[in-house]
């Protein structure tokens, strides 16, 4: 049993998804995929059957995925393969992980009972350790995902609806203020309106106000509170200005004289 190499992780018994790979002559990657395929079937009780972990590639140096399949793992995988050198192998994997669990055995066979349950007990204990950090790996990594789309969103997302309305709103709000009369708004709202959204796209690079960035969001509102109008806006309120009646005022310069 030389040509297989069960490892024992601390009372837990392993085969390499490498070495299953070679000898049953499959390419790794397409064991992989049908570990992680079985892994999906049995996602309760995957972490008892595949466990996860990585090796370094000789010639390119690279860092690939692997998985140490327990004897369940392995009879799982192994079961769909077929052939008359397949089932010699798996008969080769079968007497390997005994003659393995047998050595464990007469290992501890001259322990007393005592002994032989603290090691279960520690055994079990790192175990559970194991499974423990590997819990809080995959949270930390859900919790990195979740952050980083929060990121994602608040720098590249699109403004809400919500945020879209309160926009417009005070672009009317600050074109109401430059008009100060209702007659001046009425004549003229409609092309300080066009103008403040035209310099809303020129400043933040936007086709439009609705493709604001939340993380623009704060920066536009105080540019359309603190937005002037340009010299084409002032000489089209001028023109709509109310003139005074010339007439009124030339009889009552009259009327001095």
């Amino acid at each position: 049993m030389n040509e297989i190499k069960i490892n024992n992780d601390n009372g837990t018994l392993t085969v390499s998804s490498l070495q299953v790979a070679e000898d049953f002559e499959k390419e790794h990657r397409n064991v992989v995929q049908a570990i992680e395929e079985l892994k999906k079937g049995v996602a309760e009780k995957s972490a008892d059957l595949f466990i996860e972990s990585s090796y370094q590639h000789p010639q390119n140096k690279q860092t690939y995925k692997c998985y140490n399949l327990t004897r369940d793992g392995f009879s799982l995988l192994v079961m769909g393969f077929t052939g008359k050198k397949a089932l010699e192998w798996k008969l080769k994997y079968i007497e390997a992980f005994n003659l393995m669990e047998q050595k464990i055995r007469e290992r501890y066979s001259d322990i007393s009972p005592q002994l032989q349950f603290l090691i279960d007990m520690e055994r079990k204990q790192k175990q559970l350790e194991k499974k423990q950090e590997e819990l809080e790996n995959k949270i930390a990594d859900i919790s990195e995902i979740r952050d980083n789309t929060i990121k994602a969103t608040f720098e590249y997302g699109r403004i809400s609806s919500e945020l879209q309305k309160s926009i417009s709103k005070t672009v009317k709000i600050r074109c109401i203020d430059i008009c100060g009369t209702a007659q001046m708004y009425e004549a003229v709202h409609k092309s300080i309106e066009n103008t403040i959204y035209s310099d809303i796209k020129k400043r933040f690079e936007v086709s439009s106000y609705r493709e604001l960035a939340y993380n623009q969001f704060a920066d536009a509102l105080l540019f359309i509170e603190m937005w002037q109008p340009n010299s084409k806006i002032e000489k089209l309120m001028y023109e709509n200005t109310p003139k005074p009646n010339m007439t009124f005022l030339n009889m009552l310069m009259g009327d001095d004289e």
